[in-house]
């Protein structure tokens, strides 16, 4: 049944206005009024980096006198979950190879209007899904990206200030 389904969504006209970019870091495939599916490679970021940018902020902050409150825990939540990101990065870019495979497949076939029928395609949106939830608000590498950009605010907030210290930076 599922072949004689295929065969028929392949007989259908092509999708106009298809949009497919395919890169190593980025996938996009948009028509006229619907995204099927996009996904970019996250920035993967190191021990040493992370552990840099946080030593950056605090002697940054010294010199320009601000106080310095620890009641964010960061360095103890990097330090915490270092590990968990690491294979949870692995297992995302592993998931993001598949996404590019799948999206080739996708893009070798073409889309044809009845999106909804093709399995393949449903297949790509899977997976973009599976790899898009690596950066719910409760997953490891969105919990490491927010320091990390948090980090990278609070250094771009201290470097434009003046050093009296009527500011506190929480760490």
């Amino acid at each position: 049944m599922d072949n004689a389904i295929d065969a028929e969504y392949l007989k259908k006209p092509f999708l106009e206005g298809l949009n497919i970019t395919i890169d190593a870091d980025y996938l996009r495939i948009a028509s006229t009024a619907t995204i099927h599916g996009e996904a970019r490679l996250h920035k993967r970021f190191s021990k040493t980096e992370l552990y840099a940018l946080y030593m950056h902020v605090l002697r940054v902050a010294k010199e320009k006198n601000v106080k310095i409150g620890y009641r964010r825990h960061y360095r103890r939540e990097m330090y915490g979950i270092l590990v968990e990101y690491g294979r949870a990065c692995t297992a995302a870019d592993e998931l993001f190879g598949k996404i590019i495979t799948q999206a080739k497949v996708v893009e070798a076939r073409g889309l044809h209007y009845g999106t909804r029928d093709d399995a393949e395609l449903e297949k790509l949106q899977t997976l973009c899904g599976e790899y898009n939830k690596n950066f719910w608000r409760d997953a490891v590498i969105s919990k490491m990206e927010a320091i990390y950009f948090d980090l990278e605010e609070m250094l771009n907030d201290i470097a434009h200030m003046d050093s009296n210290g009527q500011c506190t930076v929480y760490l």
